[in-house]
């Protein structure tokens, strides 16, 4: 598995698990980190809108295609095409 593949399926994964407020994950979530470590209150990270996160991304190093998806629980994917690899692991990234 290249890069971009392994980029593409951990941003995925964060649009689809992280930004649902009321499924039982979160509920489970916010109460485990309640519970064991007393931390209450704050705020997800990501928004409820698929655009809205991709648009607030920040990436350097390649280019980035947003693309419609259908068929899926989610509607956009992030395509990020690293032309040639650079002389640092930090030369090209993408960050929510």
């Amino acid at each position: 598995m290249n890069l971009r593949n392994a980029l593409i399926i951990v941003i995925t994964l964060l649009s689809l698990n992280l930004f649902a407020q009321n499924d039982a994950y979160h509920n489970t979530l916010v109460s485990q980190l309640q519970n064991d470590y007393s931390l209450t209150g704050g705020n997800w990270v990501l928004t409820p809108n698929e655009n809205t996160n991709a648009n607030n991304a920040i990436s350097y190093g390649q280019t980035t295609t947003q693309n419609t998806i259908t068929g899926q629980d989610f509607t956009q994917a992030i395509n990020l095409d690293i032309a040639a690899a650079g002389n640092a692991q930090w030369d090209a990234g993408y960050y929510i």
